[in-house]
């Protein structure tokens, strides 16, 4: 008689909290959390009101449908479309129970985005962007220490690295090298997928340059002085991209001058 009448009165004493991590960051994967209430005497407390809060990142908070039940124990749990680490507590009886963490992770890559493909450079030069994939998973998370292989099919050029790890924004980029014919192809395949994803660019040859005038053309000045404007020309290639370190005469066809 007294050993039933002393577990009616014992004090709470333990509330313990659990939870799972990590957790797939998709906004519908629950993490769920328990609250043990336990009296001094290690028996189970029931008929206790319980309140989860969180703090870190924005979660969904799914509190307990009822009180701590006959084992003393209360679930609820929560959930993020966001990736980073949330903190989880509980209050029971106005007390706040030591808090949890919760890790929510992004999920395997499924979204590859591409971009510099369909560029034009000269042959034997870098182009002038480089060419690259950024990773995602099925939510929009960016995927970091991801591998890539970027790998030369056709054309004989070269690029800049043949394995690269995605960044913390999911990018992985090389710079390529033309080789010496018109059609360059290079393929990039992702970890873990099996789909190739296919760069192409154009090797133009320097005497598919043009030549463009910027400035000095049509001047009006007096007879032996000097233009106050430059004479200013940029040399391209057929894609209008740059093409730098080419030297560039310049000479008087009609009447008399000299350049400076």
């Amino acid at each position: 008689r007294d050993l039933v009448r002393s577990r009616g009165l014992g004090d709470v004493y333990k509330r313990q909290i659990s939870t799972t991590s990590p957790v797939l960051a998709d906004g519908i994967t629950l993490a769920p959390v328990e609250i043990l209430v336990r009296d001094k005497f290690a028996n189970a407390v029931s008929g206790r009101h319980v309140i989860f809060h969180s703090s870190g990142l924005d979660v969904h908070l799914v509190q307990p449908a009822d009180t701590t039940n006959t084992q003393g124990k209360a679930v609820g749990g929560l959930k993020s479309r966001d990736v980073g680490k949330a903190t989880v507590w509980a209050v029971v009886d106005d007390v706040e129970i030591p808090s949890q963490r919760v890790e929510f992770i992004p999920g395997p890559p499924a979204k590859i985005i591409p971009y510099g493909d369909g560029q034009a450079g000269q042959k034997g030069a870098i182009l002038p962007d480089p060419v690259g994939l950024i990773i995602q998973d099925d939510y929009s998370h960016f995927l970091p220490n991801v591998e890539v292989t970027f790998t030369v099919m056709s054309g004989g050029g070269y690029v800049s690295q043949n394995k690269v790890m995605s960044t913390e924004f999911g990018k992985a980029q090389v710079y390529w090298t033309l080789g010496n014919t018109m059609d360059q192809r290079l393929i990039a395949r992702v970890a873990g997928l099996e789909e190739l994803f296919v760069f192409t660019a154009t090797a133009l040859s320097p005497a598919t340059a043009r030549l463009k005038i910027v400035s000095g053309d049509s001047l009006i000045g007096l007879v032996e002085d000097a233009f106050t404007k430059p004479f200013v020309v940029q040399l391209s290639d057929i894609a209008n991209q740059a093409i730098p370190n080419e030297k560039i005469a310049f000479r008087v066809i009609d009447g008399e001058g000299s350049f400076l």
